[in-house]
């Protein structure tokens, strides 16, 4: 085949309708594609919920850790204080608020 033969079957083959087959091989490798796209997007966002989840857990633990060291101990009522006293007389066990 000539230049112009190779140059004339190419312009033809553009413009002529396609066969069902070539119509389907089409739209079969478009949705493999798609497909591996959005597989791609799965990882990836995987990924991120993983990633963000760790990192709630972090930033929870230090929010735990900094509130404890910040925060004063507590404080014993008088009335509570009072009722250990008596309660270690007879001893009888009251659970502290640290217990």
């Amino acid at each position: 085949m000539t230049k112009r033969e190779l140059v004339l079957q190419f312009i033809r083959d553009l413009f002529r309708s396609k066969s069902p087959i070539e119509l389907a091989e089409q739209e079969l490798l478009e949705a493999q594609l798609a497909k591996m796209d959005a597989e791609t997007s799965v990882e990836y966002y995987v990924a991120m919920v993983q990633y963000n989840q760790k990192r709630i857990n972090r930033l929870v633990e230090r929010l735990d850790d900094m509130r404890l060291s910040l925060s004063p101990p507590p404080q014993q009522s008088v009335l509570l204080s009072e009722t250990v006293s008596s309660a270690s007389a007879s001893h009888v066990h009251v659970p502290t608020l640290r217990e």
